[in-house]
């Protein structure tokens, strides 16, 4: 098994450490890094793969809930924490919010009904996101 210094890989060192910082407010512990930056330094998996694994850890809950609760720090939700909270909603206000926060509009309806028609059918609202940003 190949060792990976996380520090010297670059890219994938810096989206790995902005992620964390986005969505659980701190630095990533040194296992975490090393597992993440590595997949991507290989290309085992996609930038969307850590990203999954982090939005949807019980850590990011637990902060999402916190800065709903307490909004001392900050005077506007980050992305992380919208993110979080449109992903978290029933499927209609999912699609909805997506259209407003990424494509700056309501949805049409037939770019609603697809999208809708596509969760009724098992797709995830990730993959919704997934779809959204690509």
């Amino acid at each position: 098994m190949e060792v990976v210094c996380y520090r010297t890989i670059g890219p994938e060192t810096q989206f790995i450490e902005q992620l964390y910082w986005e969505m659980l407010h701190r630095q990533p512990d040194p296992e975490g890094m090393r597992e993440h930056a590595a997949d991507l330094l290989y290309g085992t998996v996609s930038r969307i793969k850590p990203f999954e694994t982090v939005v949807f850890s019980e850590e990011a809950a637990w902060v999402t809930s916190w800065f709903q609760l307490s909004n001392l720090m900050y005077e506007a939700p980050t992305i992380g924490t919208l993110l979080r909270g449109l992903l978290r909603q029933d499927n209609a206000p999912c699609v909805t919010g997506l259209y407003r926060e990424l494509l700056c509009r309501k949805p049409d309806q037939e770019g609603l009904a697809c999208h809708l028609s596509a969760q009724a059918s098992g797709h995830s609202r990730f993959a919704l996101f997934c779809q959204f940003v690509t």
